[in-house]
């Protein structure tokens, strides 16, 4: 299951697409029925919603790529367990392979998400004769009082 997908990090609600502060590339799994859930999982795990609803983290991005790959890329070993118990040296490679930092938006994606400070957007992502075209499928607003609920 290649699936390819980026991961947008933008600075503020109003951020255009074409400009985040940083991108994540995920190679396994894009699909939003199983990477939303694990995005919507981080933000709530990592306590990153404050009660306006923004992040907490919001000044410093950096730690946000950095946890979030971390948590990529423990969300998909766990999902491999079974291939790494028969051959151990395949761990590094999962690793390596799996989740990465990128400056530019890769030409072979099949979906992007856009984690902007109050919401995810989701999107599928085309091609046309002028180049990628993103269609948006989702969104899901971040709302501190259902996060505290835990709905």
């Amino acid at each position: 299951m290649a699936t390819r997908s980026q991961i947008g990090i933008y600075k503020s609600r109003n951020s255009e697409l074409e400009n985040p502060e940083s991108l994540i590339f995920k190679m396994h799994d894009g699909y939003i029925e199983n990477t939303l859930p694990v995005l919507l999982k981080f933000v709530e795990e990592m306590n990153l919603i404050n009660k306006d609803s923004n992040f907490n983290l919001v000044q410093n991005y950096e730690a946000i790529d950095s946890w979030l790959k971390y948590y990529l890329i423990n969300d998909f070993l766990n999902e491999i367990k079974q291939y790494i118990g028969q051959d151990p040296s395949m761990k590094h490679y999962y690793i390596l392979k799996e989740v990465y930092s990128t400056e530019d938006f890769y030409h072979d994606i099949e979906f992007y998400y856009a984690f902007y400070p109050d919401r995810i957007e989701c999107y599928d992502v085309g091609y046309t004769e002028t180049g990628q075209a993103f269609h948006i499928v989702n969104t899901c607003y971040f709302n501190y009082e259902l996060l505290k609920m835990g709905v």
